[in-house]
């Protein structure tokens, strides 16, 4: 089981929350990428209710494998958590704001992937 710790909040709030991140098999988390335990019980599968502490958020093991995929679901995560803790937002309205904000995260690393390309192929020619 792989472990690591990932801090929600910002610089001008007072604490930051910690949650630590348990890496689980597709076999426990079934088709889910990513779960923390401050999903209520009508988010979660039956067969984890109740079983993810309030400070823990299980990521799948082949999504913790694939390193892009693993930052673009950890800053998911983070953001999503810091509105429902901060800034008292359910979590289907956190969760919608997270995907928008992971939608422009993805889009700026194709541009950035692109742009390297581009430089690339003017030092080529």
């Amino acid at each position: 089981m792989i472990k690591k710790n990932v801090k929600v909040g910002t610089f001008m709030q007072r604490r930051k929350k910690q949650f630590t991140i348990v890496v689980k098999s597709r076999r426990v988390m079934g088709d889910y990428v990513a779960l923390h335990g401050l999903l209520g019980k009508n988010e979660l599968p039956k067969k984890l209710w109740g079983k993810i502490p309030k400070n823990q958020i299980w990521m799948r093991k082949d999504i913790w494998e694939n390193k892009g995929r693993r930052k673009c679901i950890e800053e998911h995560e983070r953001q999503e958590l810091n509105l429902m803790v901060y800034h008292g937002y359910t979590y289907k309205e956190a969760h919608k704001k997270a995907q928008f904000r992971e939608k422009l995260w993805r889009i700026r690393d194709t541009k950035n992937k692109m742009e390297k390309e581009l430089a690339l192929e003017n030092i080529l020619t």
